[in-house]
């Protein structure tokens, strides 16, 4: 005996005979049951291929004024005044000509296209192109146009099909097909009429009554086709307008099941990976989802997507995430993903969840070495400037000095002066004054005590002064390298620095660079010679410029503002603004719920939840958003506490801080050994020249007779 229990029933008790019975009984209603199934199938196959037969012979026996009037009366139920006709070629003029009557009348714009009765859509290649060719104009555009179309059914099934397979599948595209004088076949019904295509069937079951079906009639996802209107000879449209407004059906999915693909993107997404799993942790975006899914009654699954990369066009085709949206495998996705026009042309984007920037992201700048330190208070132009000014004070204290001495009188009795020497002091004391030592005036003259005010005032009280307390402040607080802030910056980087950009795989950012031009296109081409360009997410890349200091990351402010936090906001540094972009929720082209959607993000926007729930992501980091970053743009990306606490770091003065006085020390010794080496060689070698001229003096003279009249005249001429 076997005992099994069931939820909300009492045990059953049977033995093992009862058992084969109860099997064997059912069995027998399965068997039943299917041959009644067959039996049914190949009746209604009969019947349906009986009155196609028959309605193909006798297009003649349609009645057209009756059709063209609830064509009418459908189209004026519309929201657009474009109609297109796709007809049969069997189908009568008389048709043709009543619904031209009425749509000029109402002011309509149509079109028609005939098809002949061929087997096959591939033997009206020419036909089909160019209806093919007509809908694309109205996606291109975004303009609201209807089709109406009456041909066989095989022909219509082809055309439901032909639209799935391009993806002719738009909210300003809605397509009426004329099933008339025979009930739908199963084949159409089972060619998997896509939820986002405006899929509208007209049947004629009873005389004088059009029966309007319609796929997006409920929120189920299943595309079954649902009555919504209907049209009699005598009272015209059941209800207006024609079709329900997706709003009211839409506004509840009756716990439809969503399956989401969800991408590890902090702080957008947590995702935890496991072997053959994945658990979403938290995140801004998951918060989203449930917001959403809380106001439209929707229930979801994440899912791990194969490639685990956002998407883009690969030879005509999109990959990763939007690959899977194009293809209309997953309904939706959020997370960080960025809008371009690439991307626009396969998904449809929601009302921006995010208002971002793109920038890159760099190493933090180093500190510059504290053996210049002594001459950083001043920039080289104020550098050019004082020295100027110091080498041409000593010539002009000498012409200060010497020009009253030409329109002198000389006296026998003066001394000669030493006009070199008096130059040497000028220079001398010039040097001395600049570095505020005292010295005695060469001259007690009033205009050179004049002079020498002036100069000793914006020396030492202007440019010295001034140089002392810069650096003060620079020994104080030691300055930084310049950081790379601009992407003319980061162009020269790469270029004379051997720096290397790194862009996460198939991201917003990296069909920025593919597809941009100017700089932009320069650093893609250099990029492409870098042994690593393209990582598979931003933490990777946070490493890489974490570690290394000839690395760069292109991306979104908000994402690397919160990623330098949980890594260590004093080792990167957050350019300037490139751009401003934008991220949203992608949907399928064609989504129905998509201005649902759309009313309630504005909401959620207007009422600042958008934001608050960004801020609590920052604020699980243990800090505010508040404090982010107290630099502006292109600042570093340390927070307030960590700049104080480096402050505080850098008041004591330490020895290298100090280096570059011991290195000038050094330098003065080294010069001052090398100047007295000069000196004692030139006395050395001078005495002996001097010596040397004095012995051929001595022979010249003895070979010569002195001339006593020749040295009275020079002796003459000196002292005059």
């Amino acid at each position: 005996m076997k005992c099994d229990r069931n939820r909300g029933s009492p045990p059953l008790i049977y033995t093992e005979s009862s058992k084969i019975k109860q099997l064997m009984r059912l069995k027998f209603v399965k068997c039943l049951h299917c041959v009644l199934l067959l039996f049914f199938t190949c009746m209604v196959s009969e019947s349906d291929g009986a009155v196609g037969r028959k309605q193909f012979k006798t297009w003649q026996e349609l009645d057209y004024r009756q059709i063209a009037y609830a064509i009418k009366d459908f189209a004026l139920a519309l929201p657009t005044q474009h109609f297109t006709l796709i007809l049969d070629v069997n189908v009568d003029d008389e048709f043709y000509e009543i619904i031209t009557e009425l749509f000029r009348e109402q002011g309509f714009l149509h079109s028609l296209y005939v098809i002949k009765s061929v087997k096959s859509l591939k033997m009206a290649s020419t036909r089909v192109f160019q209806i093919e060719k007509d809908i694309k104009s109205y996606i291109a555009v975004y303009h609201p146009s209807v089709y109406f179309i009456l041909t066989r059914q095989h022909i219509m099934e082809e055309i439901l099909g032909l639209i799935n397979k391009e993806d002719l599948i738009r909210r300003n595209l809605i397509y009426f097909f004329l099933w008339v004088k025979k009930p739908m076949t199963t084949f159409f019904l089972r060619e998997q009429i896509i939820e986002a295509a405006r899929v509208c069937v007209i049947t004629n079951s009873k005389p004088d009554l059009y029966k309007v079906f319609y796929n997006q009639a409920s929120s189920d996802g299943l595309s079954n086709l649902k009555l919504v209107n209907w049209w009699s000879l005598e009272k015209g449209l059941f209800r207006q307008p024609l079709l329900p407004d997706p709003r009211q059906i839409y506004k509840n999915f009756h716990r439809r099941e969503f399956e989401v693909p969800v991408l590890h993107k902090p702080p957008w997404n947590f995702v935890s990976y496991t072997n053959d799993s994945i658990r979403v942790i938290g995140g801004r975006d998951d918060k989203l989802i449930f917001l959403l899914a809380s106001k439209f009654k929707f229930r979801y699954t994440y899912i791990d997507p194969p490639e685990r990369i956002q998407g883009a066009g690969v030879n005509g085709t999109m990959t990763g995430v939007l690959g899977m949206i194009s293809r209309r495998e997953v309904q939706l996705f959020a997370g960080d993903l960025g809008l371009t026009y690439e991307r626009n042309q396969a998904v449809e984007f929601t009302f921006p969840t995010l208002a971002d920037s793109e920038v890159f992201l760099t190493h933090s700048p180093g500190r510059l070495n504290e053996a210049l330190a002594l001459v950083r208070p001043f920039q080289w132009q104020v550098w050019l400037l004082v020295v100027l000014t110091v080498v041409a004070s000593g010539p002009l204290l000498f012409i200060i000095i010497e020009t009253p001495t030409c329109w002198q009188k000389k006296s026998r009795s003066m001394k000669p002066r030493n006009h070199w020497k008096v130059f040497l002091n000028c220079v001398w004391v010039s040097f001395t004054i600049l570095l505020q030592q005292s010295i005695r005036l060469p001259s007690s003259s009033c205009r050179y005590r004049l002079v020498m005010s002036i100069f000793i005032l914006s020396v030492v009280y202007v440019i010295g002064d001034m140089y002392s307390a810069n650096l003060t402040s620079i020994l104080a607080h030691p300055s930084k390298e310049q950081p790379i802030s601009t992407l003319d910056q980061l162009a020269d980087a790469m270029l004379f620095k051997d720096y290397q950009l790194l862009v996460e795989k198939q991201s917003s950012s990296h069909a920025l660079l593919e597809n941009g031009t100017g700089v932009y296109s320069w650093m893609w081409k250099k990029m492409k010679k870098q042994p690593l360009n393209l990582i598979d997410n931003i933490e990777e890349g946070m490493k890489y410029v974490k570690e290394r200091r000839n690395y760069a990351l292109l991306g979104g402010r908000e994402t690397f503002t919160f990623d330098t936090r949980r890594f260590g906001t004093q080792h990167f540094h957050i350019s300037e603004k490139l751009n401003t972009k934008y991220s949203a929720i992608a949907v399928q082209l064609g989504c129905p719920f998509l201005e649902l959607f759309n009313e309630q993000l504005m909401f959620l926007y207007e009422a600042g939840i958008l934001n608050k729930i960004t801020e609590e992501e920052y604020q699980k980091l243990g800090e505010s958003k508040v404090d982010e970053i107290e630099v502006s743009e292109g600042g570093s990306a340390n927070t307030g506490t960590a700049k104080q606490k480096e402050d505080e770091e850098s008041t004591a003065m330490t020895m290298t801080s100090l280096q570059g006085s011991f290195y000038v020390l050094i330098v003065g010794h080294l010069i001052s050994i090398v100047v007295l080496l000069i000196e004692k060689l030139y006395h050395r070698y001078n005495s002996i020249l001097i010596g040397y001229s004095r012995k051929i003096a001595a022979l010249i003279r003895k070979k010569q007779p002195i001339n006593k009249a020749e040295m009275l005249e020079r002796h003459y001429r000196y002292l005059n």
